[in-house]
């Protein structure tokens, strides 16, 4: 299990350094379309880096936006209707479906039903 989470959080920090190259990538080819100057420049007196924080900021906030959309538009299951119906794969949490199996009466030493008393 411990292999499974470190191989699982160094995956998911590859995708993240992936995403932030890329991010830098295309925001520097849009912001030098037109014959301007790209915002990541060789010296940081040259560059741009506060439009790129605004365009960061931006998505970021159409992120929130989405998320609060959504959160207004779920709508929540009620614990006890979904225990009673089930899933179409199945019954839900080990419950047997039709009905309730019999049970055995107890048995004594002997291999014989014992009696309410406990005599055979």
């Amino acid at each position: 299990m411990i292999n499974y989470l470190q191989y699982s959080s160094s995956g998911v920090s590859g995708l993240g350094f992936i995403g932030s190259v890329l991010s830098v990538y295309v925001v520097g080819k849009i912001s030098e379309k037109g014959g301007r100057q790209n915002w990541f420049q060789y010296t940081l007196n040259k560059s741009r880096l506060d439009r790129y924080y605004w365009v960061l900021a931006a998505l970021s906030s159409v992120n929130l936006l989405v998320f609060i959309l959504i959160a207004c538009i779920y709508k929540y299951k009620d614990p006890e209707s979904v225990l009673e119906q089930g899933d179409e794969n199945g019954p839900l949490n080990g419950q047997q479906e039709g009905p309730e199996p019999e049970l055995e009466p107890e048995q004594g030493e002997s291999g014989q039903p014992e009696d309410e008393d406990g005599a055979q």
